[in-house]
């Protein structure tokens, strides 16, 4: 990964796991890529309708394409 994508991926699985550690040191990290306060809402809407899809899917024992599985 890039060091932008990598700032990106740090912070969506942060979001992801452990919402409540995310602190201004990381929407500072953000920021500093370029984001802007748009941004960065943005990729927060992004974390949050992947991860409400996977619970859901999980919640009802859906099973993703079975081309990732192979």
């Amino acid at each position: 990964l890039t060091p932008r994508q990598r700032v990106l991926a740090d912070f969506a699985a942060t979001l992801s796991a452990r919402p409540n550690d995310i602190s201004d040191n990381d929407l500072d990290s953000l920021r500093n890529l370029g984001l802007d306060d748009g941004a960065i809402y943005e990729a927060i809407e992004v974390v949050a309708a992947f991860a409400a899809a996977n619970r859901f899917s999980i919640a009802l024992q859906v099973r993703p394409d079975d081309q990732f599985f192979d």
